[in-house]
């Protein structure tokens, strides 16, 4: 039984909004038998999981709504949500399932699935937001904010995945394939016959390769 589910289980956490209002006091039995907390009174594992809750009360609007766990909804496909123009909370929170599925990628079931769970979750959402108990991150002043990246091929210093959420985390835009409107396509193979480097140079799309991508982030 993992600490959170012993949590639930005592009535001490009935809901998401719960974890940060318990005290390391309310920990403490979790880590200590009986006789050790009459001689203590205290832990450091109750401690260092305390510090750890409020040490993460800024959180990316993305990883926000997908500690709520709802089905289909986890960071990548909140991404796409916030890519679309959906990048408050509650441009979000308003979203239909028609409005959803418009969204390249989700289909119409996942769609309905992801509008109930969000309509369930609403307030408590806002709740956290509201009462700045959780700071919205704004990637606006972000060094890629508002620029769009496609990544193709191999990169050799870091994972593709990495590289994305760089991106994402400066602001920027990802993008699984090349578009009029793309800025940038990443590849170390800047020479190649690819159709996606083609594309980008029908497009007049910037190609840059993994050295010059990370180069944006020194600036």
């Amino acid at each position: 039984v993992t600490l959170i589910e012993s949590l639930f289980n005592d009535k001490k956490l009935l809901s998401i909004s719960d974890i940060y209002s318990i005290s390391k006091d309310n920990l403490i039995p979790y880590f200590l038998n009986e006789e050790s907390i009459l001689k203590e009174k205290k832990s450091l594992g109750a401690e260092k999981v305390y510090n750890s809750i409020h040490a993460r009360t800024e959180l990316k609007l993305s990883t926000f709504i997908a500690g709520f766990d709802i089905e289909g909804i986890g960071v990548t496909s909140t991404e796409k949500l916030v890519q679309a123009g959906y990048d408050t909370l509650d441009k979000i929170l308003s979203l239909t399932k028609e409005q959803i599925a418009l969204i390249y990628g989700f289909a119409d079931k996942m769609a309905l699935i992801i509008e109930e769970g969000l309509k369930e979750n609403a307030s408590e959402m806002r709740y956290l937001v509201e009462n700045n108990i959780i700071t919205i991150k704004s990637n606006q002043n972000g060094l890629l904010f508002g620029l769009s990246f496609c990544f193709t091929g191999e990169l050799q210093s870091i994972k593709r995945t990495d590289a994305q959420l760089l991106v994402t985390d400066n602001g920027g835009i990802i993008k699984s394939s090349v578009t009029k409107d793309l800025n940038y396509l990443v590849t170390n193979d800047t020479e190649s016959g690819s159709s996606k480097n083609q594309k980008a140079a029908k497009y007049n799309v910037t190609i840059i390769n993994e050295k010059q991508f990370l180069a944006l982030l020194r600036k």
